[in-house]
């Protein structure tokens, strides 16, 4: 480049104190929980969910690569029980509410669908630097 500037470097986001630290971040998402009213028609309420989430711990990101965990596509994370043990391995490490660490079915209790455990996961990794 003519000028001298690295054209990535211009376009980094910076890294956020509360990664520097080790203290995670809050994560809101909205969560659209579909229920029956008395007409029995589907109503849609909209719930705003808050998490505390921390990156991946720096010692089992190998690990964690080797798991294979989708931050696109959803559906490769719930197909099967061996996909969903992997969900339960890592959640609890990365994702917690009150100081508890949820595991999925904590999420999807929460009414969490596959846009939100999109949105969850692709927080973590960018939270994780990757």
């Amino acid at each position: 480049m003519a000028d001298g500037k690295n054209k990535d470097k211009d376009n980094l986001t910076p890294v956020p104190l509360s990664v520097m630290t080790g203290q995670g971040n809050f994560f809101s998402l909205t969560v659209r929980k579909r229920e029956k009213n008395e007409q029995g028609k589907v109503v849609w309420k909209e719930e705003e969910k808050t998490y505390d989430i921390a990156g991946i711990p720096l010692e089992m990101v190998e690990e964690y690569l080797a798991d294979n965990i989708s931050i696109g596509s959803q559906l490769f994370n719930l197909k099967g029980e061996k996909a969903k043990q992997i969900q339960n391995k890592w959640l609890p490490l990365v994702v917690s509410k009150n100081g508890i660490g949820l595991e999925l079915d904590d999420l999807l209790k929460d009414g969490l669908d596959t846009k939100n455990l999109r949105e969850l996961w692709r927080a973590v990794v960018d939270l994780t630097g990757f």
